[in-house]
């Protein structure tokens, strides 16, 4: 189905109402003013969600592959290379980038909005704690393997 603003516009053009359109039954009555204005008036609070959606998902997109066309060239620069901080760094950058590949696609998906909107249940605070309990064995793990 098209967007709501495309289906306001088509409604105006062929000056049926948007219950028409929607239930594929012609009425005599056309389309009042005030009707007009609330569907617009909603057809630009969606465009506008989407907007901040992509906006979003399109700076955590950036800063994942910024941090992945780094790692991959700290990996190949590297040559021989062992020191503590410079693996480490790799490490976090090749973090980033998959957490920002996660992030993407949990946000797309609506994962992030799911678990938004489960406030105060006993699961969001087991997954929270999970990732917390998951990034601290990482970063531990990560830190020590820069001092071997």
């Amino acid at each position: 189905m098209p967007d709501l603003a495309l289906l306001v516009e088509i409604a105006d053009y062929y000056n049926v109402d948007m219950r028409e359109i929607m239930n594929g039954e012609r009425k005599s009555e056309s389309m009042n003013r005030e009707e007009k204005e609330t569907l617009l008036c909603a057809a630009e609070y969606a465009n506008s969600e989407k907007k901040l959606l992509l906006k979003r998902v399109r700076l955590i997109s950036i800063i994942g592959a910024v941090t992945m066309v780094l790692a991959f060239a700290m990996t190949a620069l590297a040559g021989g290379s062992s020191l503590p901080m410079y693996s480490y760094t790799k490490g976090v950058c090749f973090g980033i980038s998959f957490g920002s590949i996660l992030c993407s696609i949990f946000y797309t998906t609506g994962v992030l909005e799911w678990l938004r909107q489960r406030k105060h249940t006993p699961s969001k605070k087991l997954v929270l704690l999970v990732c917390a309990v998951l990034f601290s064995v990482l970063f531990v793990l990560a830190f020590a393997e820069s001092f071997r």
